[in-house]
């Protein structure tokens, strides 16, 4: 079992424990403070976690970056959210597909992402309060826009990416 301070072999010790501490005032008639044996508690156990390698992360789905740095190689259309860490993206040609369909959400976050150069791409971006990159050159820090390499439209392989920045930075490189 992983314990992290999220999980809830954590919390469930956590409580256990308090339950005990507090069956132990009740009946043996001990004179113990449970607010301060649960915050002594709660900070010893904190600790431990840290030592041990539990630390502070929450299980997330396989596409979502999440209070942590992460590098993920792509080959498939799909969503993909940065939520407070950082994370690299590189994506390959599209293999089976003629084309990729890919939304990359970057909130308080840093994402960078490497797409082919033998591929045509369009890339549709919504920017707030952030910082957005093209491969172009060219930089958003508030509102949308577009950049379509040159033969999108008679690419036999495209990679169609939307990307959206919130209070974050985006970076896009081909």
């Amino acid at each position: 079992m992983r314990l992290s301070l999220f999980s809830g072999g954590f919390w469930g010790i956590y409580l256990i424990i308090m339950g005990f501490l507090a069956l132990m005032k009740s009946y043996a008639n001990l004179d113990i403070p449970l607010f301060r044996a649960g915050i002594g508690i709660l900070l010893i156990m904190i600790g431990l976690t840290l030592m041990l390698g539990g630390g502070v992360a929450w299980e997330t789905e396989p596409d979502t970056v999440l209070m942590q740095q992460r590098t993920v190689t792509l080959n498939h259309s799909g969503s993909f959210r940065t939520l407070f860490g950082e994370s690299t993206f590189h994506v390959e040609p599209p293999a089976e597909a003629t084309s990729l369909d890919l939304e990359f959400d970057t909130v308080f976050a840093s994402s960078t992402i490497h797409l082919p150069k033998d591929v045509a791409v369009k890339i549709d971006i919504s920017t707030a309060f952030g910082q957005t990159q093209l491969p172009d050159g060219s930089s958003w820090s508030f509102g949308g826009g577009t950049y379509t390499s040159p033969g999108y439209d008679e690419a036999t392989e495209r990679i169609h990416l939307r990307g959206s920045t919130v209070f974050g930075s985006l970076t896009i490189r081909q």
